[in-house]
């Protein structure tokens, strides 16, 4: 299946979520098909809907079904098989019956202990999340719009903005979800996060373009397992992990409006964090397809881990900063923006993850990472972390370079929100 399209493979997911959310009655079975097949960020992220994982999801009663232009899966007898990605071969490994597994999971790999005389000693199996209960979980997200992802309000455009200016807003890991020590933190998360962005778009001159940078971590957890999908963390959560994912949903919609209130233009990027792989993935498509009849509004859909954006004397870059160490940044951005950077003198790298200011100018490039709103939770407060919450707005000039920048702190915001 390697010469598939994107549009083979989003095809297949759109057709499994159907499946599913007819099965289980869902309204999100009349999700539009549009959703998944205008865009190509999740294709490449489900590459892994090959030969093989066609074979483990066969050998665990999940049909893939069929689509127009994707070849169906071959027909192979899976019993006895090893379903590990590196299938051990070795011969005489006398095979166990695999016992039952949670209706939720599926055998992602077996691995045997055999003795000196070629018996089977112990058996682990290894199970994951089956894919159906993800697929469930992601259509569940446009159940609030009742089957169907409605086109935005039109918002009336700013009389006259300053064409020569930039306003860049970078949301440092706002974890909406988030649970503090005296146990609650949603409804105040998002709360201070619409205020921080009211205020410094308000406060700020009116610049003809705008950027509202998701800098990743938007969501403090990705499903309702509540730990980090990589490491496996336990995570501090306040509330249904659906009802976090529809309050993300709608608090971003509402920070693109009050942006196009006051800028002629507004460019969307959404990093995926380190919390939120899925999540963010899913949410930017929802955006997309939210403001598809919004001429003012683009947004980047690309779910690359570098983004980009270049205007004037400036090059952008946005990562999240989990992955790529900071030192590499500079020669990153020389690469794969070559001809970008010979066309700019003012090249800036934007960062979250670490949730404290860190400005240097390295390798032609300033690098800068991002303070979060978002309070502590009881693990990084035991670990003794001290650094300040706060929400910046970025002035860039169209020549080249940083030309002033205003801040709210969450201090401010706190006062405010308990006045009100």
């Amino acid at each position: 299946m390697a010469d598939l399209t994107d549009s083979d493979l989003l095809t297949v997911m759109a057709s499994e979520i159907h499946r599913i959310a007819k099965e289980t009655d869902h309204a999100a079975a009349r999700l539009p098909r549009s959703v998944f097949l205008a865009h190509s960020t999740l294709g490449k992220r489900y590459e892994r809907l090959g030969t093989w994982s066609a074979v483990r999801a066969r050998a665990c009663g999940v049909s893939l079904p069929a689509s127009p232009g994707v070849p169906a899966a071959p027909a192979v007898d899976v019993s006895g098989l090893d379903f590990d990605d590196d299938p051990d071969t070795s011969p005489g490994v006398p095979a166990l019956p695999l016992p039952a597994v949670p209706d939720s999971h599926y055998v992602k790999g077996v691995s045997t202990l055999v003795g000196a005389d070629g018996s089977t000693k112990i058996q682990w199996i290894k199970t994951d999340q089956e894919m159906k209960t993800q697929a469930e979980m992601l259509a569940r997200l446009v159940e609030g719009f009742d089957g169907k992802i409605p086109a935005a309000a039109p918002v009336a455009a700013p009389d006259s903005t300053i064409p020569h200016l930039l306003a860049l807003y970078p949301l440092g890991d706002p974890h909406l979800g988030l649970r503090n020590r005296e146990g609650y933190g949603l409804e105040k998360g998002a709360a201070m996060l619409m205020a921080a962005v009211e205020d410094l778009v308000t406060r700020g001159p009116r610049t003809k373009r705008a950027i509202v940078a998701n800098m990743g971590d938007y969501l403090h957890s990705d499903d309702p397992s509540n730990m980090t999908r990589r490491s496996g963390n336990p995570l501090d959560v306040d509330g249904d992990w659906f009802e976090i994912l529809k309050v993300g949903r709608d608090v971003m919609i509402h920070l693109v409006r009050c942006a196009l209130k006051h800028h002629e233009e507004v460019h969307v990027k959404c990093l995926v964090g380190n919390h939120d792989d899925l999540c963010s993935l899913f949410l930017t498509l929802l955006l997309s397809e939210h403001f598809r009849d919004e001429p003012r509004v683009d947004i980047d859909d690309s779910g690359a881990p570098f983004q980009w954006y270049e205007w004037g004397g400036n090059l952008l870059g946005f990562t999240h900063g989990q992955s790529c160490k900071r030192k590499d940044l500079p020669m990153v951005m020389a690469n794969r923006q070559h001809e970008a950077w010979g066309r700019t003198t003012s090249r800036f790298w934007y960062l979250g993850h670490v949730h404290h200011t860190r400005r240097s100018e390295e390798g032609g490039t300033m690098i800068e990472s991002f303070r979060t709103l978002a309070e502590q939770d009881l693990w990084h407060e035991a670990a003794g972390y001290v650094s300040g919450r706060e929400l910046n707005r970025i002035l860039l000039h169209e020549s080249g370079g940083e030309v002033g920048r205003e801040t709210v702190s969450a201090a401010m915001l706190e006062r405010r929100l308990t006045a009100a």
